[in-house]
């Protein structure tokens, strides 16, 4: 057992390799989370004797580098799969509003001039469209909201409005989600009402999608949509199969009989950082000293040790 001979001023030489090795243990950490998440992953470890015979494979320099390298590159392709994947679920949501809108009830039945009409009669807005009856306009605004926050937001909008609206909600199959459409009278785009609507849309945290103005113009965005899934699924497929190929070199075996390469990293970090934590213990600058207690049976066997090493710098007990 060493003391610590630097009790007194505080003083710790080897901090910043410390801190470098508890860097390198933290990036190990995600690197392992993602390898987690992996089914039918092994991992090879616990063979400490075979990573204390090749342990000198390793420097501090070259395998900082390596895990870093590895880090980076993990990080950016989980940041690129949460796009695509943000992009993905984007899509298939406005698809079923979209869907929705040919499906409800405002779409006129029948062929021929009828297919042609607006889905709401007016102008579309950024956010819905508008028609108007009997000199009134009436506009929509729709999107998707969580089946868990369906009800409460209904009741929002029905108390805010005070009773001036209308909300229909569609579940959307194998979700959790729901197409909504409020209907409200007043132009979409610069009326009081969209506006409140607007708010509390923005604030219970819904998407909010652009209700097509014509059956044309649903088509043309149903087949838009499709294509964009078709797109990010298949991207997201590459990204799939490219990750699970850089996983597999960190844990397939280094060597016979060896651990995984990952687990040999974890290994070389902690050996590391123990003995720049036992070095933190010594005093001075060319030549280390620490008193340490040992059994005294074991003397004898210390000095052969320390006699025999065969590292360029030499010790003493």
């Amino acid at each position: 057992m060493f003391e610590d001979m630097n009790s007194a001023v505080m003083q710790r030489p080897y901090r910043k390799y410390i801190q470098r090795i508890e860097d390198m243990e933290r990036m190990l950490r995600v690197l392992d989370s993602e390898i987690a998440k992996m089914p039918d992953v092994t991992l090879y470890k616990n063979r400490i004797d075979d990573f204390l015979d090749h342990d000198d494979e390793f420097t501090l320099d070259t395998l900082e580098a390596e895990i870093k390298r590895v880090y980076e590159q993990f990080i950016r392709f989980r940041g690129n799969n949460e796009d695509l994947t943000a992009e993905l679920d984007s899509a298939t949501e406005e698809l079923n509003v979209v869907q929705n809108s040919l499906s409800s009830g405002s779409v006129a039945a029948g062929t021929g001039a009828a297919l042609e009409a607006p889905l709401l009669q007016g102008e579309p807005t950024a956010r819905g469209t508008g028609r108007e009856r009997m000199g009134m306009q009436f506009s929509n605004i729709a999107g998707v909201v969580k089946m868990e926050d369906q009800e409460s937001f209904a009741r929002t909008v029905f108390r805010a409005t005070r009773g001036n609206t209308f909300t229909q909600f569609t579940e959307i199959p194998d979700t959790r989600k729901s197409v909504f459409v409020i209907y409200f009278q007043g132009a979409a785009a610069n009326s009081y009402m969209s506006a409140k609507l607007h708010r509390i849309c923005g604030a219970v945290g819904v998407h909010l999608y652009q209700w097509p103005a014509t059956h044309d113009e649903a088509r043309v965005r149903i087949n838009e949509l499709q294509s964009i899934i078709a797109d990010k699924t298949h991207a997201l497929a590459g990204f799939d199969r490219f990750i699970r190929d850089e996983a597999r070199g960190l844990v397939e075996p280094i060597r016979v009989g060896g651990n995984s390469r990952i687990e040999e990293w974890k290994l070389f970090c902690i050996k590391e950082r123990n003995i720049y934590a036992t070095l933190n213990l010594f005093e001075g600058d060319v030549t280390l000293r620490c008193d340490c207690w040992y059994p005294s049976k074991e003397e004898d066997s210390i000095r052969r040790v320390l006699g025999e090493s065969e590292l360029a710098a030499s010790a003493m007990l």
